[in-house]
């Protein structure tokens, strides 16, 4: 009896590794954004990745701060990571909008407007 599940349980990983490289394959390009790239249009295709990193900036002792980024059609570009700036997978062809809120963070004394700057990218995905 042991010899049978030894052999299942080989089967299953082998099908696990095969279903997991296939997975790695279908993100054919990963494309990475910044803080430079607000205001831009990119073209991605079904099954690519994007990366948004967007790092804190401190400037003469005020900080600025981004929020979360978020997709405006999760059909479209769905976040895959749970934490960190924001990764996303072109899940299917349609268009979608990239955002993050940066905010002012003053450092006492200091002070600042309460002023909100918008980064946002359009993202157009295409079919294959």
């Amino acid at each position: 009896m042991y010899p049978s599940v030894t052999r299942l349980l080989a089967i299953t990983a082998t099908l696990l590794v095969v279903m997991f490289s296939m997975i790695h394959v279908e993100a054919a390009n990963s494309f990475h954004l910044g803080p430079a790239d607000s205001g831009k249009t990119i073209t991605v295709k079904v099954g690519d990745h994007v990366e948004v990193r967007l790092p804190d900036e401190k400037h003469g002792g005020v900080q600025w701060v981004y929020s979360e980024v978020v997709s405006s059609d999760t059909n479209v570009l769905v976040r895959i990571d749970r934490g960190g700036f924001g990764l996303f997978y072109a899940e299917a062809a349609g268009s979608s909008d990239l955002t993050a809120d940066e905010h002012c963070k003053p450092e006492p004394p200091k002070v600042c407007l309460l002023m909100v700057r918008q980064w946002k990218v359009q993202v157009n995905v295409e079919a294959h």
